[in-house]
């Protein structure tokens, strides 16, 4: 079987998913509620009909904790407010290989498609662009296992782990609870959770519901486990299928590193 090549499919051609567009002008927690409802962890902000900028579940996380501490204004609780500094586009008359490029490069999950128009409605991302690849790539997760072994009590406060979150490099604990690996937790994760607490509620009652939440509440449970022979394109499935970004290796109960969804799409694009 031919492999595939990122350079002979175009993005007019390349499986894509929908793009959702918000108004810079939209509530902040309108924007909250579409990304709950569709299950998102961004949106494009356009302005006069056009992309500006995304918002990202991280965006929000990190502004909101800011926000929490300063009096709200109409426009610091719209979009506006919490878009990216930057929009990175491509443009749809590119390859998939343009793309993949422009997320390597800018260490993003995926990139908006611009039409000719200047409007953007689809979207690639590294799951879509690995996914095309997987059959190229016959060999274990070993070969791109990542030392990375902090782990977080599933009893522990989740506000007390947020700092040492951001601080990994992939934005990933392993959770634990009995010495067992039970979980993940990032900040995907922690967005999840709160994006249902404070939904119904409002942005000053954000410190109360940090306080509550336990590691365990807003972890991401695992039913499966991988160890060290687990084939990639197995361990791909089980990322993709469980919609997890960190995937724990555990051999003889004790873990080993982690997989990720960019360290497994970084080794594809190096040995394409």
């Amino acid at each position: 079987m031919p492999k595939t090549k990122l350079n002979k499919i175009s993005l007019e051609n390349a499986p894509l998913d929908e793009a959702i567009n918000v108004n810079k002008s939209q509530k902040i927690f309108q924007v909250i509620k579409i990304m709950q409802e569709r299950s998102l962890d961004r949106v494009i902000v356009n302005l006069n009909g056009k992309p500006k900028g995304i918002i990202t579940s991280k965006d929000i996380l990190f502004k909101l904790e800011v926000k929490k501490t300063k009096k709200p204004t109409s426009t610091s609780m719209s979009a506006t407010g919490f878009v990216s500094s930057s929009f990175i586009s491509v443009k749809f008359n590119k390859t998939v290989r343009d793309a993949a490029k422009i997320i390597s490069e800018n260490k993003i999950s995926a990139v908006p498609i611009l039409n000719e128009d200047g409007i953007s409605r689809k979207i690639i991302s590294r799951k879509t662009i690995i996914d095309l690849l997987k059959e190229n790539h016959d060999v274990t997760v070993k070969e791109i296992i990542q030392d990375s072994k902090s782990t977080a009590n599933a009893s522990a406060r989740l506000i007390d782990v947020l700092s040492r979150i951001r601080s990994e490099e992939n934005k990933t604990l392993i959770v634990l609870e009995n010495l067992r690996s039970i979980g993940i937790i990032n900040e995907r994760g922690i967005v999840g959770k709160l994006f249902e607490a404070i939904i119904p509620n409002s942005l000053r009652n954000l410190d109360v519901i940090l306080n509550k939440l336990l590691v365990y509440d807003a972890m991401i449970k695992l039913r499966i486990q991988i160890n060290p022979k687990t084939s990639l394109k197995e361990a791909i499935d089980i990322m993709q299928n469980e919609e997890l970004f960190t995937l724990p290796i555990v051999e003889n109960g004790k873990i080993m590193g982690v997989i990720t969804e960019e360290t497994v799409f970084e080794y594809m694009l190096a040995n394409e």
